[in-house]
């Protein structure tokens, strides 16, 4: 039961978020050309993952502490 109730929490946290967020993005970077590229969240979602990649690596050697 708990992990039904603890999937729609975050379902609904994950919908709130994802709309919060692509209604700043409509508002506020409406005039930047770049971001209406269709690359753009390729290019975000890559840059992302190449600065948290050195981060999270590390973490299975936390494990073993």
């Amino acid at each position: 039961m708990f992990v039904i109730l603890s999937f729609l929490v975050t379902l609904a946290l994950v919908t709130l978020a994802f709309a919060q967020s692509r209604n700043f993005v409509m508002r506020r970077l409406r005039y930047v050309d770049a971001v209406q590229n269709a690359l753009a969240p390729v290019i975000a979602g890559v840059g992302t993952a190449l600065v948290a990649w050195p981060i999270f690596s590390l973490l299975p050697l936390v494990g073993l502490g």
